[in-house]
């Protein structure tokens, strides 16, 4: 390839929709080499939906390197307390260790530390549990990857362009959410004096409210310049209300590209382009950190390892689509990366886990296969 928690709303937010050395309990793993040191490893989902699912994938290709077993755990549906319960099950079954979704971190913060306690090598992707034991997360720049798709609009758009841009939030206030518009509004109002970017407007997290909640907000401002979601919910409802409309205004999403069947709507060539998270670069670098540490003792990085994005648009729609269905050829795109990533994480990593929400890491850079 050439070069995205907790009430039930929140649904939406996480299905639309992450210093050197380390602390005394961050390592969890064994100190010597070799095969008696292995054993199996797991990932826990948050929800069962294309991201976690694509995450796995990676995961269990960093697992089958080291020749080790590796099992997914989660709920089919949206469950923080089953997930826990399912990481505790992974660890009963002698899981070493376990890439998980700690959402919501507050929740996910005393299991985490118990099971690093008990030796067990605990990574986080995506979201993170704040104040845990689990001293790295693997995931997207939030921030940047909003400026990314503003890029796109600044295309579309006169330099003396005049006028508002939208945004859409399904789920009000939450962090991974406004993480991605925040950066949008920096690089929109930086490039194009003459947009605004207003606090977002309130969506919905299911497909029909969502759909009605779009239909609401692009009558409210006819002469917008353009709107752009959050959530994944949104790339097929944005399409079809600009479908039925035949307007010209732009549209977009900072999430929604993870999941193959709402991004074929891309193809259409009425949306500017949706969010993905490299979903499986995500579990194999996260999962090879986490071998790193349970068999060879290396230490786990302490903070933010940057594993990138990718905007699916309609030029190259079938080649994401590709690497969204097939693991094999996620792996032929990302695994590269991810192994360099791997390499130099000790340089990488960013000591600060929650820089990627930051408005300073609006131009970190985007990793490149």
């Amino acid at each position: 390839m050439k070069h995205r928690y907790m009430t039930v709303a929140a649904i939406a937010a996480v299905a639309a929709l992450g210093l050197s050395g380390c602390t005394a309990g961050g390592t969890g793993g064994a100190t010597g080499e070799g095969d008696e040191n292995k054993g199996p490893l797991a990932m826990i989902g948050l929800y069962n939906a294309p991201y976690p699912n694509n995450m796995a994938e990676g995961a269990r290709d960093a697992a089958d390197a080291e020749g080790v077993e590796f099992t997914q755990y989660g709920p089919q549906g949206l469950d923080p307390n089953k997930a826990i319960t399912d990481f505790q099950n992974a660890i009963a079954a002698g899981a070493k260790g376990v890439l998980v979704h700690a959402y919501p971190g507050d929740l996910w913060r005393a299991p985490i530390d118990r099971a690093v306690d008990q030796g067990i090598v605990v990574a986080t992707a995506d979201v993170y549990s704040e104040g845990s034991k689990a001293v790295t997360e693997v995931g997207a720049p939030k921030v940047a990857m909003g400026a990314g798709l503003a890029d796109l609009y600044i295309e579309q758009l006169p330099a003396d362009a005049e006028g508002v841009i939208i945004p859409g939030i399904c789920v009000a206030g939450l962090e991974v959410l406004i993480a991605p518009l925040n950066g949008f509004r920096e690089r929109i109002e930086a490039e194009l004096p003459g947009v605004t970017v207003p606090e977002p407007e309130v969506t919905a997290g299911d497909p029909a409210g969502n759909f009605a909640a779009w239909q609401r907000i692009i009558a409210k401002y006819p002469d917008a310049l353009g709107f752009v979601g959050a959530c994944d919910v949104d790339v097929p409802n944005l399409i079809k209300v600009k479908e039925s409309s035949g307007d010209s205004y732009l549209i977009g999403a900072t999430a929604g590209g993870d999941d193959p069947g709402a991004v074929e709507a891309i193809g259409g060539g009425l949306m500017v382009g949706a969010v993905t998270q490299r979903s499986w670069l995500q579990g194999y670098v996260g999962t090879k950190l986490i071998a790193n540490s349970a068999f060879r003792g290396d230490p786990m990085p302490v903070g933010w390892v940057n594993t990138g994005y990718d905007i699916v648009t309609a030029e190259n729609l079938e080649e994401i689509v590709t690497i969204l269905q097939d693991p094999d050829a996620a792996k032929d795109a990302y695994q590269a990366l991810g192994d360099e990533i791997v390499a130099d994480v000790e340089n990488l990593v960013h000591s600060d886990v929650t820089y990627q929400y930051d408005l300073s890491s609006v131009d970190e850079t985007n990793p490149q296969p």
